[in-house]
């Protein structure tokens, strides 16, 4: 039995000692640079392609069955010239032991210099697809293998260039390196690398660098992924900020299937979270995924990506946003569900999604709770020096913009301030073709009113035109002229009807079309036609024929109560003309007509205000006077600062008017005896008279219908002739004068002034 035990270990000996010197002879006795065109033959037979192995091999045998070969070139196929790949350096070394019970052992996998070039031609063909497709049988077999662990994967200096003739676009990697440890079945490793990315067509350049643990299964073909994290760094000439990528998760290459639980990804002060699942995903992908965006300071992260944001309006604004949404995606179409974004003190929530195509096509539903536009207005830019007059071209907004998308939603605002408007419960249904975007209907409460209408924007043309038709119905209008003007010279309850159009580049200059308004119960401020008649009553009656009125009276104030105004504005290029603006009230009656120029920011408008009943009780006493006359009152100046004013001799004229009336007959008959009883002749004197007084006529114009009535009448110039002391010499006043001067004293009540003594005759002449 010993003897027995003592032969088989002899035999184990001799057989291992064997196995050694049969190593030792294939190490020292065989050399596999004999065999390396035999060896490259196979391999081109394998691989479908040219190989070539120029550098030497080296074999070792144990305790680890290893080879190593010099640079090797792997050629194109056909259509393609140069290189498709090479390798400078590349090994590999098994421990052969282990082999005799089928577990397989890698020390290292060394690839050293690895270059290749991936080429699409102008036809789309590429040089890649056709790798492998040999025609050579498979026969290695792998089904007995027990295990496979490799301890160390080495690639470095790596090369990869993609040249796409099709599309012009070229990428460039270098510098591409990575190290696995630990590779072994069913158990997880360690892998970290990295590259430098390069994209000549934009002058871009990204170090990328990743690190994680990595578990992979070839039989079923998963893949996890445990604290992976993958960083980008811009290396360009204007840098973007870092972007870090960090994911756990898992990955099927034979079903298709990603999971990823649990993503985040960090660029500056944006902070992502997410999670995303997809079918698919290496043919007909869809993603769903579900992603918060923690808050972060906007301004801050658009100066961080080189951008900065205009100064607002507000400083305030601007300062906080973040949000939440659901999504699905697919190469056809991105959906967003369960949308949630918050902008400082706003948040907008909805569904959104795009149909990709040569024309997207978008679908929505959103809304905002609450929004002041105002406050992201850009600050205005506060100039110095002369001023000019600016163009009132707007420019900038190109047709096309409106006619490149289809879209279809509709959008509601709980409450919005623009432009100084403030309206709640806004809804609006938008639709969107070639031929532009209408909104349309388009509703909300509009202080404390309703506002019904439709905006287009009309892209047919070769600049985008604005249209509206829109509809206000008791609306207080006092409000809202003060939030859009800054001022409150209207107060009532409006009803409004706009048709207006208006070339978006050029809106003051080709604005058209029409509006009618009717405004109840309200008032107008800034002028009291009443007060501003009282004025004129006062300066009329203190005033002598021709005299001014001065500036402090040309001044409005107060306000004018009215039950109803009404009328209709109709605008062509800018220029906006009315001719039917009425206006009652208690008191007045008010009619109008004018323009208004808005190129050139001016008004010039003429309203005629007619008393309807005596003003006593409310300050008035004495303007019964002027009950049913019609005054009118002229606006002019800017549309800003308009100016309004009533000449007092329009009032004088009335007043006057009103006594000669009084006087008439008595005048008459004094002024016939003057004439030597001629009835005609004093009653086309006296008009003369009156006209010249009154300021409708000069001396001279007077004097001329004199002389021409005169000459008419033959027997009144006999009897004139007749009576010679009648007549006046050139250094005394003509008849006119006196009775003109006679007129003006008894009209006003004051004494005439002589500087000469008068007669008693005179004294009579001078006081008819």
């Amino acid at each position: 039995m010993k003897k027995l035990l003592k032969f088989l270990i002899y035999l184990v000996v001799g057989v291992i000692g064997l196995l050694v010197l049969t190593v030792v002879a294939l190490k020292f006795f065989i050399d596999p640079n004999d065999y390396r065109e035999q060896i490259a033959a196979q391999a081109s037979k394998s691989a479908g392609r040219e190989i070539t192995i120029d550098g030497d091999l080296s074999l070792s045998v144990f305790p680890w069955l290893g080879i190593e070969l010099g640079r090797v070139t792997i050629g194109n196929p056909p259509g393609f010239s140069g290189e498709f790949a090479s390798i400078n350096n590349a090994g590999a070394a098994v421990k052969l032991l282990p082999l005799i019970g089928k577990n397989i052992e890698i020390d290292r996998i060394l690839l050293d210099g690895l270059n290749a070039t991936l080429k699409v031609n102008t036809d789309g063909t590429n040089n890649w697809s056709d790798l492998g497709n040999s025609s050579a049988p498979d026969t290695a077999d792998t089904a007995g293998v027990r295990s496979l662990s490799i301890a160390t994967i080495d690639i470095s200096n790596g090369a990869l260039t993609m040249d796409n003739a099709q599309s012009g676009q070229r990428l460039e990697v270098s510098d591409f390196n990575l190290s696995a440890r630990g590779i072994s079945s069913g158990k997880p490793f360690s892998i970290d690398g990295g590259l430098l990315l390069a994209m000549p067509n934009t002058a871009s350049r990204y170090q990328l660098a990743m690190a994680g643990e990595v578990l992979f299964n070839q039989a079923t073909g998963q893949l996890n992924l445990e604290d992976t994290q993958l960083t980008i760094v811009d290396q360009s000439a204007d840098p973007l900020p870092s972007l870090k990528l960090s994911l756990n998760g898992e990955f099927n290459s034979q079903t298709e299937v990603l999971n990823l639980p649990e993503l985040t990804l960090t660029v500056d002060d944006l902070n992502l979270a997410g999670n995303i699942t997809g079918r698919k995903v290496l043919s007909d992908a869809e993603l769903i995924g579900a992603f918060e965006l923690a808050p972060f300071n906007p301004g801050s992260v658009a100066t961080a990506f080189g951008a900065e944001l205009p100064a607002l309006a507000d400083s305030d604004v601007m300062q906080r946003f973040s949000g939440h949404l659901q999504l699905t995606a697919t190469p056809q179409r991105i959906q967003i569900s369960e949308l949630q974004a918050s902008l400082d003190d706003s948040t907008l929530a909805g569904d959104f999604s795009i149909t990709l195509g040569d024309r997207p096509d978008y679908r929505f539903a959103l809304n905002i709770d609450q929004i002041n536009l105002d406050r992201y207005m850009p600050r205005p830019v506060v100039t110095t020096g002369t001023t000019t007059t600016s163009d009132t071209t707007v420019g900038g907004i190109p047709v096309e913009t409106f006619r490149a998308i289809d879209a279809n939603g509709s959008f509601s605002v709980g409450s919005i301030t623009v432009n100084k408007l403030n309206a709640r419960n806004i809804s609006i249904q938008m639709q969107a073709d070639r031929n532009g975007w209408r909104f349309d209907p388009l509703t909300a409460d509009f202080y404390e009113g309703r506002f019904n209408g439709s905006i287009a924007i009309d892209a047919t043309g070769d600049s985008p035109v604005l249209r509206a038709d829109d509809n206000l119905n008791q609306v207080v209008a006092q409000a809202m002229l003060s939030d859009m003007l800054g001022t409150e010279f209207l107060d009532g309850l409006a009803l409004l009807d706009t048709n207006l159009n208006a070339d978006l580049n050029r809106p003051t200059e080709t604005l058209t079309g029409e509006v009618s308004f009717d405004i109840r119960d309200g008032a107008i401020k800034g002028i009291n036609v009443a007060e501003l008649l009282r004025k004129g009553f006062s300066v009329a009656n203190n005033l002598s024929a021709g005299a001014a009125a001065s500036e402090e009276f040309l001044q409005g104030g107060g306000q004018t109560d009215f039950a109803s105004l009404s009328g209709r504005f109709v605008a062509d290029n800018g220029i906006i003309r009315n001719n039917d603006l009425r206006l009652l009230s208690p008191l007045l009656r008010v009619q109008g007509e004018g323009m208004l120029d808005l190129p050139n920011n001016t008004i010039d408008y003429r309203i005629t205000a007619a008393l309807v009943q005596s003003l006593q009780g409310q300050g008035g006493a004495g303007l019964e006077q002027l009950t049913g006359k019609q005054i009118p009152i002229h606006i002019t100046g800017t549309l800003d600062a308009p100016a309004y004013s009533v000449d007092p001799r329009a009032i004088l004229q009335i007043l006057a008017g009103e006594r000669v009336q009084q006087q008439k007959d008595q005048l008459l008959e004094r002024i016939g005896e003057k004439l030597g009883g001629d009835d005609s002749a004093a009653t086309g004197l006296l008009d003369n008279v009156l006209s010249n007084a009154l300021g409708s006529k000069t001396r001279e114009e007077n004097q001329a219908s004199t002389e021409n009535a005169d000459s008419t009448d033959d027997s009144s110039s006999d009897q004139q002739t007749a009576n010679p002391a009648e007549q006046t010499s050139a250094d005394e006043p003509s008849v006119e004068e006196q009775i003109g001067g006679a007129l003006l004293n008894s009209l006003f009540n004051r004494p005439k002034q002589d500087d000469a003594e008068t007669t008693d005759d005179d004294e009579e002449d001078g006081n008819l």
